[in-house]
């Protein structure tokens, strides 16, 4: 009895390895064309630049006080000619005082084409078949 359980013992392997297998191999595909494909993205690019700004309110301002000024000087045609000295000195002083520096961007938006996979056309089974790949 030991010797037949034995014998099945060993026989199993060699019964589940001369089984037959069946392998499927593909059939040949053709490659008839691969075509980049781009797309448009758009970029933005930024650049700082200076910018004088200036101040209306403290050139008035400063053609006022030194109209005032010029007017306390001297007497007649004089007091006429000093006023209208004033005021221009003062504004200069005012568009002087009331400029200041400020940093602003300029942006502007730029196109460019960047490939983005392939589409590839190809000839399975007699059959031409277009596929995209990213």
């Amino acid at each position: 009895m030991k010797k037949v359980i034995f014998a099945a013992i060993l026989s199993m392997p060699l019964l589940s390895v001369a089984q037959p297998v069946t392998v499927t191999l593909p059939e040949k595909v053709e490659v008839v064309s691969v075509v980049p494909r781009y797309v448009t993205r758009i970029v933005q690019i930024c650049t700082p630049y200076q910018v004088v700004k200036n101040s209306p309110n403290v050139n008035i301002l400063g053609t006022i006080v030194g109209g005032l000024l010029g007017n306390q000087i001297g007497g007649g045609s004089g007091r006429t000619a000093a006023t209208a000295v004033g005021a221009v000195i003062g504004s200069q002083v005012g568009t002087n005082n009331g400029s200041k520096i400020v940093e602003e961007m300029r942006c502007e938006d730029q196109y460019e084409q960047i490939q983005q996979g392939d589409t590839v056309t190809f000839r399975y089974k007699g059959r031409y078949v277009t596929q995209v790949f990213e």
